[in-house]
């Protein structure tokens, strides 16, 4: 998206056609301007939304996979003995904190 990688969110058409769908679309379309009322070095960027057929949410792209992935990588360096095993995840716990704080 002008030249700079983004992620996208979809939401899945199957959740829109069961029951609640509605609200699904509603509870979507909210989280979205939340997303987009906030700017904060630990908060992922919003960039915008597509309606249609598919509803779907455009964020900045943050490399190295999910959240999960990138805790069990941690946890196995540190089963591995290298570096200490803590240090990443107090990190990633003072970022996230960090961006929790400014909600």
């Amino acid at each position: 998206w002008r030249g700079v990688p983004v992620a996208v969110k979809e939401l899945h058409p199957q959740v829109l056609e069961g029951p609640g769908g509605r609200q699904q679309l509603a509870d979507f379309f909210a989280e979205q301007c939340t997303l987009a009322s906030l700017a904060h070095p630990h908060v992922v960027t919003f960039y915008g939304v597509v309606e249609g057929e598919r509803a779907a949410s455009v964020q900045e792209y943050v490399p190295g996979g999910s959240l999960r992935k990138g805790l069990l990588r941690v946890k196995r360096r540190a089963q591995e003995g290298k570096g200490h095993p803590d240090a990443p995840r107090i990190k990633l716990a003072l970022d996230a904190a960090r961006g929790v704080e400014y909600l």
